[in-house]
């Protein structure tokens, strides 16, 4: 039996958020313009559909460059770009090192970076005046985060709870410094040594993490006695209200099934994702449309990275659709997914079934 009706509940938070629609914007206004030559350090956004139409205007990725050639971003950076040429730093920054470089080239830099990403790398300028060690909550390999701590004198960044485990073990004095360093699975600073930790550290978490997760992290720092710590809710407003109404459609009962849009590298969606499962329904996170049909669904199973290499395994379901009468489906998308997928996901499922509702849970920002 195919359904004959689905239902869709939208969450009311959901695609572009200010910080992309800006860099879209801004990015717009320099392609209308006349130019030469115009670069971009690497994904302006993870939307895999707006990147590609980048690169059909003639934007070069140099990302890519450095990746054909195996050099690293400095070295790439200095060999192509030159002072006649325009260069795009993506909304999640670029590294302090690729911005001075690019500085001393004397290009023109056209600044996407994210409002909420550069309040982050303030914060951690001023942890370096007060001498305190950034601990960084974040993905070690993304764009964002590894832009971030090259502001930092000194860093250690952390994802796994594992590794969040060995810090706070160490500084409540239960394992020693050469344990800490042969067990510590994340990423850290030249020169560090676990004994600045105990001088003073600073936390700050990737705009894109899990609230509940950063709030949770930094609560068990602060139980620790005496310890010289300052925090920043480093958490951006639009990651939060998407968050949070995904939370609140997870809460619905009625919903069979949800779908998820975005790139598979965004963060915030892969977190809308695991929201999204907490329900126990089936959860189908897709990164465009076109792996969405009536008949069949394309759709990631396992997302990870190793270093700066995504890694997906994907999964093709035939005739996903529950065989009942009704069927109820939950969509939300991340921050640097365009209106438009949801609108064409919505118009293909209703091309299938004769009635189409939209329902929207109530939440304020």
């Amino acid at each position: 039996m195919e359904p004959q009706n689905i239902h869709i509940y939208l969450a009311t938070q959901q695609s572009f958020c200010g910080g992309v629609a800006r860099a879209l914007n801004t990015v717009e206004q320099t392609l209308d313009a006349p130019h030469g030559t115009v670069y971009i350090t690497d994904e302006l956004i993870h939307n895999p559909s707006i990147n590609d139409s980048l690169k059909a205007r003639g934007v070069k990725y140099l990302n890519e460059i450095g990746k054909k050639n195996q050099e690293d971003e400095e070295t790439t950076l200095t060999r192509i770009v030159t002072a006649d040429d325009i260069v795009i730093v993506p909304a999640f920054g670029i590294t302090k090192e690729s911005y001075e470089t690019l500085e001393n080239i004397g290009c023109q830099i056209v600044d996407t970076t994210c409002p909420s990403v550069t309040k982050v790398t303030r914060k951690i300028q001023r942890y370096n005046d007060g001498g305190l060690v950034t601990i960084y909550y974040g993905k070690p390999g993304h764009q964002e985060a590894e832009a971030a701590v090259s502001f930092a004198d000194s860093f250690i960044m952390y994802n796994k709870e594992k590794d969040l485990k060995l810090i706070l073990s160490y500084l409540q004095g239960d394992i020693e410094s050469d344990e800490f360093i042969e067990e510590f699975g994340g990423e850290y600073s030249d020169g560090f040594t676990p004994e600045k930790l105990k001088d003073g550290i600073g936390l700050v978490a990737q705009t894109t993490m899990l609230k509940s997760g950063v709030e949770k992290h930094f609560a068990m720092f602060k139980e620790i006695p005496d310890l010289n710590a300052r925090f920043q809710d480093s958490i951006c407003g639009a990651t939060e209200v998407r968050q949070r109404a995904i939370e609140e459609l997870s809460q619905n009962p009625d919903i069979n099934l949800y779908i998820i849009i975005g790139g598979y590298n965004s963060s915030n969606t892969g977190n809308l994702a695991n929201i999204a499962k907490t329900s126990g329904r089936q959860v189908y996170h897709v990164d465009v449309p076109n792996k969405v049909s009536t008949d069949k669904i394309t759709h990631a199973t396992k997302i990870e990275k190793k270093g700066k290499e995504l890694i997906v395994k994907e999964e093709t379901v035939e005739n996903w659709l529950p065989n009942q009468d009704v069927v109820n489906i939950g969509i939300s998308s991340g921050a640097s997914t365009p209106q438009d997928a949801v609108t064409e996901i919505i118009s293909i499922l209703s091309g299938k079934v004769q009635q189409n509702t939209e329902k929207c849970v109530d939440l304020e920002e």
